[in-house]
């Protein structure tokens, strides 16, 4: 028998329970959401690929995507096509940040 079923009855425990299960529940689906729109976004950034190859920003914008998906071969992929399109652009100056943190 623990302490809280002790002092304060089942009740309690149950409704402690079911805090935690609620608790965990809204941290899930907060995961689900920001997954779907990064999943939203990449879907888009592919889409300008496709429209423009040649979109710097568009391959740039897919490897952050795909980084926060946890798509690291995907991203290095996508931050290379970047580089190449643009090697001296502002954005890629930028993204230095970004190559180190998919390439580990």
């Amino acid at each position: 028998m623990s302490r809280l079923s002790g002092c304060c009855g089942d009740d309690f425990s149950v409704v402690l329970i079911l805090h935690l299960d609620i608790q965990t529940i809204r941290r899930g689906l907060i995961i689900i959401h920001n997954q779907t729109r990064w999943n939203l976004a990449a879907h888009h950034f592919r889409k300008a690929i496709m429209a423009n190859p040649d979109l710097a920003e568009a391959s740039l914008n897919l490897a952050v995507a795909l980084d926060q998906l946890g798509k690291p071969h995907q991203a290095r992929a996508a931050f290379k096509k970047a580089v190449e399109l643009a090697p001296g652009g502002p954005r890629m100056k930028e993204a230095s940040i970004l190559k180190e943190s998919i390439s580990t």
